[in-house]
């Protein structure tokens, strides 16, 4: 089987304790089991497209967990851009997308589907890597986010450019 993946992402935080963000592209055959150790847990990408997994190891390279991130139909694009651990030890990922994804990990669904071309998002996960909620911004036009912090109080600030018309209110208006 073949599946490829390509690593994006490393954080080392809460003594020595790893995060990986990982995207694996399927190439039409079998799963990928991501405990580096005798262990198995076993992820089968849906596409031939790139679907982002999120990788916890402890400080001696033990797998913890893997969070699986895909899109719903096999004309998605997800991309990352960066990812953020606050002092909870909570994660926040940011990124574009263009399509259906599912942004629950988990056994229920949390979907968003673009309007336009592309929109970008930032998703909170628990320091369990569980949902917790994900915000999208549509755009047309160019935009390329390129940047989040979080501050002492999580708030989140988030630097990049676009052009033409963008609607940086993630609400429904």
């Amino acid at each position: 089987p073949e599946v490829s993946s390509s690593g994006i992402d490393i954080k080392i935080y809460d003594y020595g304790n790893l995060i990986i963000v990982l995207f694996i592209y399927n190439y039409g055959y079998g799963p990928l089991d991501t405990d580096p150790g005798l262990g198995l847990d076993t992820i089968t990408p849906k596409h031939e497209k790139n679907e982002m997994l999120l990788l916890k190891l402890n400080s001696i390279g033990d797998y913890v967990w893997c969070k699986h991130f895909t899109g719903n139909s096999p004309n998605f694009i997800f991309a990352y851009s960066n990812l953020s651990i606050n002092q909870s030890g909570d994660y926040f990922i940011a990124g574009y997308f263009n399509g259906k994804i599912d942004f629950d990990p988990g056994p229920d669904t949390a979907q968003v589907t673009t309007n336009y071309s592309n929109g970008y998002f930032v998703l909170k996960l628990t320091s369990n890597g569980d949902y917790c909620w994900m915000k999208s911004v549509q755009r047309k036009g160019d935009f390329l986010l390129t940047s989040m912090v979080l501050d002492k109080q999580d708030n989140i600030y988030l630097a990049g450019y676009f052009s033409d018309t963008t609607d940086f209110d993630p609400g429904p208006n």
